[in-house]
């Protein structure tokens, strides 16, 4: 991949390629294979512009791959370095296309890279370094975007993207998003997702205090111990080695704990020191669920 980097532009400065631009790559495949460049480099030079348009082939070696994905995202890094993002209708750099080229690659090539990692090595190279949120935030839209032209339901999408870390890992969030939507079909799944938006709701008006700790001796209902006890097992289980179809379900075991305990709970009581340690109670619970997704987005 780094011999094939070295020469992945060489073609540029070719008569060929200046009268016809649409060769680029395609020559610098020929001039490798010509100067006798192994066929991993020459193939990989002659792939990397790929995908060039929707729904073109994407390149076929792990070492075109690479390369390919090297390119789009210095392209990308560079430009948004320097204020040149898409602006509505007018990407006169092609990003894109660039970006979506990254999304494609990683998810059907089944490469499981972090999204933040490889941005911050590629922003490392250049002399001026700028903060990549604007560029991971884009390469996300495009995510998202490829994904509900894929039949996939916004609202999962969404719930997945604006969890506590967001998406690093396209792969893996692909997944996390197909486990999502199989879980939202099961029966205790409606009453989980009503639950998480009543504690958002709950907290949202609340000014919390991050020092306050929760005190199992102001509880006054069984129900409080009973879901605090499952917000500990649920803490428990974020330690150990669990998938995310796994997680959810632990986390939909605590859905009739959480049903009692706001039919026995009165949250908002008007006694400051038992509505702040109700509060903090359910603050430790959204905080874990807000690890794994915003179910508060979910449509019911």
């Amino acid at each position: 991949a780094r011999r094939a980097g070295l020469l992945a532009k060489t073609d540029l400065v070719s008569h060929m390629v200046g009268e016809f631009p649409d060769l680029q790559g395609i020559m610098g495949g020929y001039y490798a294979e010509k100067s006798g460049e192994s066929s991993v480099v020459v193939d990989a030079i002659g792939e990397h512009y790929q995908p060039n348009f929707s729904g073109d082939k994407l390149p076929g070696s792990n070492t075109a791959c690479c390369l390919a994905l090297a390119d789009k995202l210095d392209t990308l890094v560079g430009l948004f370095a320097i204020g040149q993002p898409p602006t509505g209708s007018k990407d006169p750099f092609g990003l894109r296309r660039q970006a979506l080229g990254i999304v494609r690659i990683c998810i059907e090539k089944q490469l499981p890279l972090d999204l933040v990692t490889i941005a911050e090595y590629s922003s490392s190279l250049f002399s001026h370094r700028s903060d990549n949120h604007t560029l991971l935030e884009y390469i996300r839209d495009r995510f998202e975007q490829w994904l509900v032209d894929q039949g996939k339901p916004l609202d999962v999408i969404r719930a997945i993207r604006h969890r506590s870390d967001n998406i690093h890992n396209l792969l893996s969030a692909t997944a996390d998003i197909q486990a999502l939507i199989a879980f939202r079909s099961r029966p205790e799944a409606a009453q989980l997702i009503l639950a998480q938006k009543r504690i958002q709701k709950i907290l949202d008006k609340s000014a919390l205090n991050s020092q306050y700790q929760v005190n199992k001796a102001l509880f006054q209902h069984p129900s409080e111990h009973e879901l605090y006890t499952e917000i500990l097992n649920l803490q428990e289980i974020e330690t150990k080695d669990f998938d995310f179809s796994q997680r959810l379900t632990k986390l939909a075991g605590s859905s009739n704990s959480l049903q009692a305990y706001f039919e026995n709970v009165m949250v908002m009581d008007e006694n400051l020191e038992l509505r702040q340690n109700r509060q903090t109670m359910l603050n430790l619970l959204r905080k874990m669920v807000m690890n794994m997704a915003d179910l508060s987005l979910l449509q019911s």
